[in-house]
C-alpha cells in the first residue's frame, strides 16, 4: 500500500473492518481532466483508526440535519495512518464488492458490471514494489 497524501475529493464506496485497528475501502476519487470534466479513478485504502477519537452524534436521519456529524478528510489524518493503492483499472469504479481477510493479507475487490475480480496484498512494502519495477 502506499501512503501518499490526496488533494482530490474523495468518497468512500465500499468499506470493511481488515483487523481490529483497520478498515479498508474502495475510494472514488475526482479526477479533473484538462477537458475541465471531473472523471474518476478508485483505489483501495488501509485506514488505521486506532488513534481516532469517536463520539456519539444524537441524528434522526428523518431531519435531513447532518449539521452535528463532523466530517474528516484522509487528507487530514496522519500520513503514516493511511495507506493507498496504486488506481485500480477503470472498471473498479463501478465495484459491487469487497472481501477481506487479514489473517492472509488480501482485499478483494469484484467489479459485477465487469466480471472482474482483483485480490490486492494490503501488507506489501512500497518500496519492494518499487525496486521490482
Amino acid at each position: 500500500m502506499l501512503a501518499q497524501p490526496s488533494s482530490v475529493a474523495s468518497h468512500f464506496v465500499l468499506c470493511q473492518v481488515y483487523d481490529p485497528r483497520r478498515v479498508a475501502a474502495v475510494v472514488l476519487q475526482e479526477q479533473l481532466q484538462s477537458t475541465g470534466m471531473t472523471g474518476m479513478s478508485a483505489v483501495v485504502v488501509l485506514l488505521d483508526t486506532s488513534s481516532l477519537a469517536f463520539q456519539k452524534v444524537a441524528f434522526s436521519a428523518e431531519s435531513g440535519d447532518l449539521s452535528k456529524i463532523s466530517s474528516l478528510t484522509l487528507d487530514n489524518l496522519p500520513e503514516d495512518s493511511v495507506g493507498r493503492s496504486e488506481e485500480l483499472p477503470n472498471d473498479y469504479v463501478w465495484a459491487s464488492a469487497m472481501r477481506v481477510m487479514s489473517t492472509r493479507g488480501v482485499c478483494s475487490v469484484y467489479a459485477w458490471r465487469a466480471h472482474r475480480l482483483l485480490t490486492l496484498d494490503m501488507e506489501a512494502d512500497p518500496d519492494e514494489d518499487e525496486e521490482d519495477g
